[in-house]
């Protein structure tokens, strides 16, 4: 079977976690849109590329870092807590192909939770950050 893109490859690393999932159903981690807030049953997740990558080439490689964000919603602080944690084992240090080539490490840079300042939305964000280094052959 022929992998996917790295955030699909990503989601996949969650869907064969038993503890994450137990925490967390794959099912409610998303790779796109997510629902919209009010329609949405807690806790969910999103895994996310923000933007472009650095990195250097060679003349048969290119090595960009890019970054990995996971949004995890939750109705209340433990339990996104906890979901964190679980991120924090099952992601550290990974290696995986995925379409465009593989991750040879996958680095944890930070965590942060928050509670968004709106009346009527009362649930906890938190963010997973890290740094996939990846290794790609440049097509010739």
């Amino acid at each position: 079977m022929a992998a996917g893109t790295l955030i699909t490859e990503l989601h996949a690393l969650w869907a064969a976690d038993n503890t994450l999932c137990a925490l967390l159903p794959a099912a409610r981690v998303f790779t796109g849109r997510v629902p919209a807030p009010d329609s949405a049953t807690m806790p969910y997740a999103r895994i996310e590329q923000p933007g472009g990558a650095r990195g250097i080439r060679t003349n048969e490689s290119i090595y960009p870092e890019v970054s990995i964000v996971f949004h995890v919603w939750s109705d209340d602080f433990d339990t996104a807590d906890a979901i964190r944690k679980a991120i924090e084992q099952v992601y550290q240090n990974q290696e995986f192909d995925y379409d465009a080539g593989s991750v040879k490490d996958l680095r944890y840079n930070s965590h942060t939770s928050r509670q968004p300042d709106l009346p009527t939305y009362t649930a906890w964000e938190t963010l997973v950050s890290y740094t996939a280094k990846c290794c790609q052959t440049r097509a010739r």
